[in-house]
């Protein structure tokens, strides 16, 4: 599994419609990431996943750029949903 550093270099190249990250992330939080990705990309819909919310608030994950927080685990069709939600696609 690629760090947040490797997402960074790939956003370089690749322009994604939605991102879905994991709060625990080698190298970087999944909330440290999706900051410096939507530093650099503020249109870029991001979906947070975690077990926990933690220390985390809404306020930390929408100045993050963060659109949907789930927690996990998450069935595999409420995670479709949410992506189509996000690429503007009816579910």
């Amino acid at each position: 599994m690629p760090g947040g550093s490797a997402a960074l270099r790939l956003l370089e190249r690749v322009r994604p419609r939605v991102v879905v990250l994991d709060y625990q992330l080698p190298g970087k939080t999944g909330l440290e990431l999706a900051s410096a990705l939507h530093d650099r990309c503020a249109r870029l819909p991001i979906i947070m996943m975690s077990g926990s919310l933690g220390d985390l608030d809404a306020d930390s994950l929408a100045a993050a750029g963060i659109r949907i927080f789930v927690n996990k685990p998450i069935p595999l069709a409420a995670l479709h949903r949410a992506v189509l939600q996000l690429m503007g696609r009816p579910a």
